[in-house]
């Protein structure tokens, strides 16, 4: 599960969670795409990447 927040100073941060046992994977310090996509390339192989089934996410404007 991805969702943004805001976080200290009011600035907006990124969190993403396993929706299976709810335990936190990651809390990056902002929501840009390139930083979300790096955590991403950097901490997961293209096969675990590829074993993903289901993204959910909060899409309120």
């Amino acid at each position: 599960c991805f969702d943004e927040f805001r976080s200290t100073h009011s600035q907006m941060s990124f969190i993403c969670i396993d929706a299976d046992t709810h335990k936190g994977i990651v809390v990056l310090g902002d929501r840009l795409s390139v930083d979300i996509k790096q955590f991403f390339y950097s901490h997961y192989s293209s096969a675990q990447r590829a074993r993903v089934e289901h993204v959910c996410m909060d899409m309120n404007a």
